[in-house]
């Protein structure tokens, strides 16, 4: 059978109600030439495994050509009557929205790789709508897709991707699938061992020049990615295995065939580009071994997906942006082709990443219940913005009294992909007079569990801790019974990527939701071209602080940053320095090496980031660093309860002056969390952060950074910081939510029967020290606050003293 025998024998349609039509007749004659083909192969009649809406018809009343908040509305309303089918819940699928996302996305990439053409294999298995597919088919007869299993390839040959434009991206295949496959004309195979190689060659040799035909892809690993959703299983390491590379080849070879290229998937939320020089580095080396021992080198290479769609992981969990994914992805390509001039194409495997939310499953809520909780603790979800979700299973301990029950009218509550996401619903009310609003976030919110109408145990939306029994980890939703009792809710799930609950996951079948569509104009012709935008001298990335991330060299030059900026700039030191209580330059010298000492307690903590300032298209191995803010994650039992063992004239004068005033304000803090009920501890620290002027965003920006990081790296309840000098008050007091919760001036801290800070001024008023929080603990902490502006006394003594006097501070405002 030809390529062109798959193609829907329609015309390209120019209304969502034509397409439509358009769509179903495809379905029709590609199932029949489908049916036509696996029969002439000898294959089993059994019942076609089409993906759903594959052999659902879809109604014109389906597809909506009105806004997003007209079609969101239109959906809430219609799904508040017992009597609708979607009563039950509804997938909706914004077609456009989709396509016009995979085309920014894909332009992007092209304007980065550069000359080699670029074609988006979209990865199917992220959306198994066959209306999307058949779209990007109209839109690009040339659009192709990457498989997965045979019911994602069946499904795509039907709305008319040529055989030749898919990509069988699954390494484990077996001898069914594969010959099936071939039959149907598809030639490009990725494998990532000898054996599996010699299984697709046996299998091609079973048809008519399949050998010649053949279109291999070596698979690479991808380690040193730090990734949320790593994808390491897969993938061959050329540099730990050379013999396996020899033994592809050789197969190859004795074969009569040769490698058609390479393809890669650096996981899901990467965190370091090192991944990216690593398994370009690896492409090369397997385009220059093919050529030397076959004659002929590769000319595809498959840079594979990853690319999130939005930047939501980026701010949680510190993971690289998109913008940063696409530049590095780039960058690799246009060196590869330097280097290799038989490389002639370029592939990406974008699934998520050119879906965006363009998806939604929304379920109503048919009862809301209210509940004690006897063990008056609950784990809930990383609380990131409503509707988006983070490729891992983060969560918090917190202290709560009750809880709030959600049962939907959906039931079996079968989203594949909550296995490995923390998911954040959204949550919409129809109200009495019609109007549909979505329900502030901002207010009072609960512990909430979002069960299924079935009678199953395990029918919950919530994902589950497996580290922790299993117990089911609640989504901090707001507190409904603070609201209206006739208002009716509905629970929505944003995301195209992986909602399509009613198709296979890999071969995992779920079941049917009615969906919805909105679908305008097709786009046609040529687009176009996008403005110029002058390129930036300079451009600046935050990343984390972490040997896996950044050089040694830069860990070294955060240090240095750091000591810089206390030993010449911060107040504190500089006021010791002026009045002669810190003289020696041997004592700066220890004062430089101990900070470097706390700058490393803080490295590799998740917390920790770094400014680099590069050129643009520099690597970040070559960025030079500008900005660093040092933090650390500080459990109760880490705080000391005794004075500092401290010994020697320097140590006692100058290390205990500065390290034992955070100290005592630690250890008023530990008694502080004693009485609580809904801890402060454990607590994310700011140590210490350094900024050249003028360089990047301003310095509170990176507070933010570490307060996002705090919330996505679980269990954090409050961030802190200790604040010595007027510019760092200030700074702390931009980051919204931040407060000074002690205030001590300097005039009453005493060392030894002296005030050696009386005198410290910021402008006009007596200068003081500030301990700043942030707090992230959960709903109890609105009947627990942490105290603002605390006025301390810190006496400073050494063996059996009390560093903090209880009997010696006085309340705020005193």
């Amino acid at each position: 059978m030809t390529a062109q025998a798959y193609l829907p024998p329609v015309e390209p349609s120019s209304s969502a109600e034509s397409m439509v039509d358009a769509h179903a007749r495809a379905l029709e004659a590609g199932e029949a030439r489908l049916l036509a083909a696996l029969d002439r192969a000898g294959v089993a009649p059994e019942p076609l495994p089409l993906l759903h809406p594959a052999r659902v018809p879809i109604a014109a009343s389906s597809v909506s050509r009105s806004s997003e908040r007209e079609t969101l509305a239109a959906l809430i309303r219609a799904m508040a009557s017992p009597l609708s089918p979607t009563h039950g819940g509804v997938v909706w699928l914004d077609v456009d929205a989709a396509l016009e996302r995979e085309r920014v996305l894909v332009e992007a990439l092209q304007r980065s790789v550069g000359e080699l053409p670029l074609r988006n294999m979209a990865a199917f298995k992220a959306n198994h709508s066959s209306l999307l597919q058949f779209a990007r088919v109209q839109a690009d007869a040339g659009a192709g897709v990457e498989v997965a299993s045979l019911p994602e390839l069946y499904t795509a040959l039907c709305v008319g991707v040529r055989p030749g434009a898919v990509v069988f991206g699954n390494t484990n295949l077996n001898a069914r699938e594969l010959l099936i496959a071939m039959h149907l004309g598809v030639t490009a195979f990725c494998f990532d061992h000898p054996a599996k190689l010699a299984r697709v060659l046996d299998c091609a040799r079973t048809r008519e020049g399949g050998v010649a035909r053949l279109r291999p892809l070596l698979r690479l690993a991808a380690p040193y990615a730090s990734a949320a959703l790593s994808m390491e299983r897969f993938g061959l390491d050329v540099d730990k295995s050379p013999g396996l590379l020899e033994a592809v080849l050789d197969r190859l070879a004795a074969a009569g065939s040769a490698l058609t290229g390479v393809s890669f998937h650096v996981g899901i939320g990467a965190r370091s580009t090192a991944v990216y020089e690593q398994v370009f580095a690896q492409a090369e080396a397997v385009f220059a071994a093919a050529k030397a021992r076959t004659g002929v080198a590769p000319w595809i290479v498959d840079i594979g997906g990853g690319l999130g769609f939005d930047d939501t992981p980026n701010r949680y969990l510190g993971t690289l942006a998109v913008a940063d994914q696409v530049r590095e992805l780039g960058r690799g390509v246009r060196r590869l082709h330097q280097r290799v001039p038989e490389l002639r194409e370029v592939w990406s495997e974008i699934g998520q990443g050119a879906l965006g939310r363009a998806g939604s499953m929304l379920s109503p809520v048919e009862f809301v219940e209210h509940r004690d909780n006897p063990s008056r603790s609950a784990r809930v979800c990383v609380p990131t913005l409503p509707g988006s979700f983070l490729w891992a299973k983060r969560s918090t301990p917190v202290h709560a009294e009750r809880e709030q029950w959600l049962v939907t009218a959906t039931g079996a509550w079968a989203v594949p992909v909550s296995r490995f996401v923390s998911l954040q619903p959204e949550l919409w009310v129809l109200r009495e007079d019609g109007e549909v609003a979505r329900v502030d976030a901002e207010g009072p919110l609960v512990p909430t569990l979002v069960f299924g109408k079935s009678c199953e145990p395990t029918d919950c939306l919530n994902p589950a801790a497996p580290e922790r029994g299993g117990e089911m980890i609640r989504f901090l939703l707001p507190d409904l019974s603070r609201r209206p009792a006739n208002e009716r809710y509905v629970l929505r799930l944003r995301g195209a990527a992986y909602m399509d609950t009613a198709g296979e996951f890999n071969g995992q079948t779920s079941r049917a939701f009615p969906w919805r569509y909105s679908l305008g104009e097709p786009a046609r012709g040529p687009r176009k071209a996008p403005a110029l935008v002058r390129a930036p001298t300079w451009e600046y990335r935050e990343r984390l602080l972490s040997p896996n991330v950044v050089q040694a060299a830069q860990i070294h030059a955060a240090r240095e940053l750091i000591a810089e900026q206390f030993l010449e700039r911060e107040q504190m030191i500089a006021w010791l320095r002026q009045t002669g209580q810190l003289r020696a330059k041997a004592e700066l010298e220890a004062l430089r090496y101990g900070l470097w000492q706390a700058v490393d307690e803080c490295v590799g903590s998740g917390l920790s980031v770094v400014r680099l300032k590069l050129r643009p298209g520099q690597p970040d191995a070559e960025g030079e660093v500008v900005g660093a803010l040092a933090a650390k994650v500080v459990r109760a039992r880490d705080v000391p309860t005794q004075p500092l063992a401290m010994v020697g004239e320097w140590e006692r004068r100058v290390s205990r002056l500065m390290f034992e005033l955070e100290a005592s304000l630690m250890r008023r803090a530990r008694r502080l969390d004693g009485g609580l009920r809904e801890k402060l501890f454990p607590m994310a620290y700011i140590a210490m952060t350094a900024k050249r002027p003028g360089e990047g965003a301003p310095a509170h920006a990176m507070r933010q950074r570490v307060v996002d990081l705090a919330r996505g790296l679980g269990g954090i309840k409050t961030v802190t910081s200790m604040s010595t000098g007027e510019r760092s008050c200030a700074v702390a007091e931009r980051v919204p939510g931040c407060f000074p919760m002690f205030v001590t001036p300097y005039a009453d801290i005493h060392f030894h029967g002296r005030r050696p800070f009386e005198g410290v001024r910021f402008g006009a008023k007596p200068g003081e020290l500030r301990f700043y929080a942030h707090d992230l603990r959960g709903p109890h902490r609105a009947l627990e606050p942490l105290p603002q502006a605390e006025r301390l006394r810190l006496v400073i003594r050494d063996q059996g003293a009390q560093a903090l006097g209880l009997g010696e501070h006085w309340g705020a405002g005193a």
